[in-house]
């Protein structure tokens, strides 16, 4: 991608945004505005170095805690950190800006104007991060679940938030109220990680909804990390790595260059996503790149046969023009997604997953479902291009 030079605000334009974002009344009162700005202004800058994706981050946190006092104290946490002493320990002068010295105006000035270009980077890094990181965790516990499920797509995506909410559900993240319907909730929680700036929404339904998000950039590979230090999610944009049999979800959001056999069994797996493009496989042995149906690679899924514990399959792109019977036997899947359009029929078996909630098989050429299948008490979703529905379901 080459070297992304991020645009930076200067303190008044940074000030403008922070407070667009973070005060929910107006501020066309002119004296409302102007002490706003100028009681945010040196702070403000001074932990975002202008940057407007910290400064939007910044601001949705704040929305969400009660001013002045809360306020007061994120924004002092964030501005008195190690990351601004670490990134002025690195200008060449051993300097260290600690706890009171923080808050004199003049001397951050000093300081920070102008640090070497390797200190800069350091400092801005760390800033940034710093503030995602606050926002993340001031998260509830379930939305941070959700939020660090976004991690298993790939990055500049646009993603459905109807189908996001369906594979939060199938792993147990949104916690039932009454009054709602769980796929309300989980809209809800789309909602408030907008609000907080941490998805950018990209469409609205009829309704008035949010219907896909994206995450920037800078976020998802915070996001990528968090995942993965916290054993959330082994999130990978190749085929060929190693997976520890102990992996819990597992993303692969490419399938490029080769066809993969695992030797281990993941008795652990929850989760399986796979965001790969159909070109995805390996060119035909005579070399000629097309070659027959037997000269291709298929996938199969049979290395998902020992995760017992799956909740989530969702496969995308893959050449799958079977899948095994064994799939009956998940009987923990509450959502089942593969889109091929090699894939003719589901197993009989599939009548035995009695927890399933969604089954996705759009992109498919999948005409009938085994009739039993239409029994299972817990199905809310079925999504497909041409089905045919059973004339009656006999209890």
């Amino acid at each position: 991608d080459g070297i992304r030079h991020l645009i930076r605000l200067d303190k008044e334009k940074s000030v403008k945004l922070f407070c667009s974002r973070a005060v929910r009344t107006n501020l066309s009162d002119e004296t409302t505005g102007n002490s706003m700005m100028s009681m945010y202004s040196e702070v403000v800058y001074n932990i975002t170095w202008g940057y407007p994706l910290a400064i939007v981050v910044l601001a949705g946190l704040l929305r969400f805690k009660e001013k002045p006092g809360q306020w007061t104290a994120v924004l002092q946490q964030l501005r008195s950190g190690p990351a601004m002493e670490e990134a002025h320990q690195q200008d060449g002068k051993g300097n260290q800006i600690t706890g009171p010295a923080m808050f004199q105006e003049d001397r951050i000035e000093e300081k920070m104007s102008p640090p070497t270009t390797e200190a800069a980077n350091l400092s801005t890094r760390t800033s940034i991060e710093r503030v995602f990181w606050a926002s993340f965790e001031d998260l509830p516990n379930d939305l941070k679940s959700c939020f660090l499920y976004l991690a298993a797509f790939p990055k500049d995506t646009f993603l459905s938030t109807d189908n996001i909410v369906r594979m939060w559900m199938a792993e147990g993240f949104i916690r039932p109220q009454k009054g709602k319907t769980i796929e309300e909730l989980g809209h809800d929680y789309f909602k408030e990680l907008a609000l907080r700036c941490l998805v950018q929404v990209s469409a609205m339904n009829e309704a008035g909804g949010i219907k896909k998000v994206i995450v920037h950039r800078r976020l998802h590979g915070f996001l990528h990390s968090e995942a993965r230090e916290a054993g959330f999610i082994d999130a990978h944009d190749m085929h060929d790595v190693f997976v520890p049999p102990s992996v819990r979800r597992l993303s692969f959001m490419s399938f490029q260059g080769g066809y993969t056999t695992f030797t281990n069994k993941f008795c652990k797996l929850r989760s399986f996503i796979c965001w790969a493009k159909e070109k995805d496989h390996r060119p035909s042995s005579n070399g000629s790149g097309g070659g027959g149906v037997d000269e291709e690679h298929w996938h199969d899924l049979k290395f998902l046969q020992g995760s017992d514990l799956l909740r989530v399959i969702d496969v995308r792109g893959l050449r799958i023009k079977e899948l095994a019977n064994e799939i009956g036997n998940k009987i923990h899947l509450r959502y089942l997604r593969v889109n091929s359009e090699h894939l003719k029929e589901l197993p009989s078996s599939i009548q035995r997953l009695l927890n399933l909630q969604t089954l996705d098989i759009r992109d498919t050429e999948v005409a009938e479902i085994h009739p039993s299948f239409w029994k299972i008490k817990t199905l809310r979703h079925v999504i497909a291009n041409n089905l045919t529905l059973p004339s009656s379901i006999n209890e």
